[in-house]
């Protein structure tokens, strides 16, 4: 008995594969989308006559439609009864999947006609310098160019900015990179920084023997180097002797655990600008350094006439951090 159920189950898989060499689909014919509309309506609506009024028909034509449905399902999807239109049981299943496919057929096609009718404009930059200094100020930007489709990626850096398809990237560096054109942005400068409940715990009494006591806050990142020997150099502080130390695989990491309260970091300006005017972190030191890198919007070469780019680069540089 089994060996027979096997030979007809291979039978019957010999016979699909059959039929699919010879161009025939694997999968039952699909409704035309006339017809699901016209039942959907009408299931709704509880009518055929306030069915086809919202679908701009006759009656005629939304009947023409329920039975083509039927007769392509095999079942009948209404029925008639004392109180008007009724659902059979087929028809109440198939109501919910049939909503769902037209609501998402139709919020489809919105996406699409909404895209023809907007510009579209893809900005990819440093995460830190993304979430610090550009998201803050795009709302201001989306009031004034309302018709603007953005596309924001950040990144950790620019290692494989070839895969990176975008109108406008902010990148940090020298700006000496091909087949770009850099526009300088801001400059970066260098400063220690910690919460204002953190340096009340730990009062400067000596500079030297406050950062032999307090957790040093590393930036082991690809895009920043390490700057705190540059910053101990430049303002004669012999480097802490202990290793007492917390290590960051970035900035966001590292700005943010110093307004934790968990030690000092190297702060850069302009990723702790308004940290510091919100008084999350404070600088108690008057020195700062200059940094050997800054920030660049760069743009493809042979873009620079393109009106969005254009707005675009006027608009940041408009707000006052170029």
């Amino acid at each position: 008995m089994e060996g027979n159920q096997n030979v007809e189950r291979i039978q019957a898989l010999s016979d699909v594969l059959e039929a699919y060499e010879h161009g025939e689909s694997l999968f039952p014919p699909t409704p035309p989308v006339a017809a699901l509309r016209a039942f959907e309506a009408v299931a709704r609506r509880r009518s055929f006559t306030r069915a086809a009024i919202e679908l701009s028909q006759t009656q005629t034509a939304i009947s023409h439609q329920v039975r083509k449905l039927e007769s392509l399902l095999g079942v009948s999807l209404f029925v008639r009864s004392q109180s008007g239109i009724e659902l059979t049981e087929e028809g109440a299943q198939l109501l919910p999947a049939v909503q769902d496919s037209l609501g998402m057929l139709t919020q489809a096609i919105k996406r699409i006609k909404d895209r023809q009718h907007s510009e579209e404009l893809s900005v990819v930059t440093l995460a830190a310098f993304g979430i610090k200094c550009l998201l803050p100020h795009l709302a201001d930007f989306r009031e004034r160019f309302p018709y603007v489709r953005l596309r924001i990626k950040t990144v950790i850096s620019f290692s494989a900015s070839h895969n990176y398809l975008h109108d406008i990237a902010f990148r940090y560096g020298t700006g000496n990179w091909n087949n770009v054109t850099a526009v300088r942005v801001t400059e970066e400068t260098l400063t220690p920084v910690c919460s204002p409940k953190f340096l009340t715990a730990y009062p400067i009494e000596s500079v030297h023997d406050f950062f032999e006591q307090v957790p040093l806050i590393l930036t082991e990142s690809s895009a920043f180097s390490n700057g705190w020997d540059a910053w101990f150099a430049a303002n004669q502080i012999r480097p802490p002797a202990t290793g007492n130390v917390i290590i960051c695989d970035n900035m966001l990491s590292a700005i943010q655990a110093a307004i934790d309260g968990l030690g000092v970091t190297l702060g850069r300006r302009p990723l702790i600008t308004a940290d510091l005017a919100a008084n999350n972190l404070v600088a108690p030191f008057a020195n700062e350094i200059r940094g050997d890198s800054a920030y660049y919007m760069t743009i493809a070469k042979g873009s620079e006439d393109r009106r969005l780019i254009r707005e675009f680069m006027d608009w940041f540089c408009s707000l006052g951090i170029c």
